[in-house]
């Protein structure tokens, strides 16, 4: 039995609404630190394992939160020893995968029918943890700028494909 998109994304209310909850939280809070760490470990564990897949040579994972001077918390961090233009895009923006992810634990859960048990209540915390941290943080957003022509090749790749299956059919005779 397959499960339908409908299905999955109201399955994930509750968690998109955890996830939303939490980043109305002050961050600059040690409480808040405490209980984002799940995702916190989701998000660097994430990018040490892109970073592992792309040869970006991971260093360092840390989960541990850290005040900064000016009084809010980094939550975590992972150091690479090899990032370049080629890979950087795909370190520093892996924790989008989180997305997907929920997803398919949402999917699996519903793949036999729905009905509500407990421990859909430590799921629902647990992907509410998984989407809020899967957002790539600012220093990501940055460091994924790194990898400019590879985004630059990819949106192209993307404006050709949605090009092509627009006016292909088409120009056909002429490309050939």
């Amino acid at each position: 039995m397959s499960t339908s998109v409908p299905a999955i994304a109201v399955y994930l209310v509750p968690a998109i609404a955890g996830a939303i909850g939490l980043s109305a939280c002050f961050r600059a809070n040690v409480v808040f630190a405490l209980l984002a760490l799940p995702g916190t470990v989701a998000h660097e564990l994430l990018h040490w394992i892109a970073g592992l897949v792309s040869f970006a040579r991971p260093e360092g994972l840390s989960v541990i939160p850290r005040r900064l001077p000016d009084g809010r918390y980094q939550l975590g961090s992972a150091t690479f020893a090899n990032v370049r233009w080629w890979n950087a895009a795909i370190v520093s923006l892996a924790p989008l995968a989180g997305y997907p992810l929920a997803c398919a634990v949402a999917a699996i859960r519903l793949r036999n029918g729905w009905a509500f048990h407990p421990y859909d209540l430590v799921i629902w915390f647990s992907l509410a943890q998984l989407t809020f941290a899967s957002w790539p943080s600012l220093t990501d957003w940055h460091l994924a700028l790194r990898s400019w022509p590879m985004l630059a090749l990819g949106g192209l790749l993307a404006w050709w494909g949605d090009w092509h299956t627009l006016f292909g059919a088409a120009l056909h005779p002429y490309l050939q």
